[in-house]
């Protein structure tokens, strides 16, 4: 009875690492997924931030592709209040 006692520990020992295995297994894919989620939010703030520094790069464009009224309307004052030395 000593041979069928030895198999049952010998067994248990199998269950118990097999056991830890699969928790392992699935503890790594616990933290993989929280670390895609983690990326997932950073690279979406990071790309509203990028559209909003566009649409402010856009804003500023066409606001200084049209000439103010002053400018247009007197180029010559400018000329005027030069001097040289």
């Amino acid at each position: 009875m000593s041979s069928a006692s030895g198999l049952s520990k010998k067994q248990a020992q199998e269950e118990d690492i097999m056991v830890l295995l699969v928790v392992l297994a699935w503890a790594v894919v616990t933290i993989g997924c929280w670390i895609g989620y983690q990326l997932t939010q950073q690279n979406g703030r990071i790309l509203l931030h990028l559209e909003s520094l566009q649409h402010q790069l856009t804003n500023l464009r066409l606001r200084s592709a049209q000439p103010t009224p002053a400018l247009a309307c007197y180029p010559d004052t400018y000329q005027a209040n030069r001097h040289t030395i």
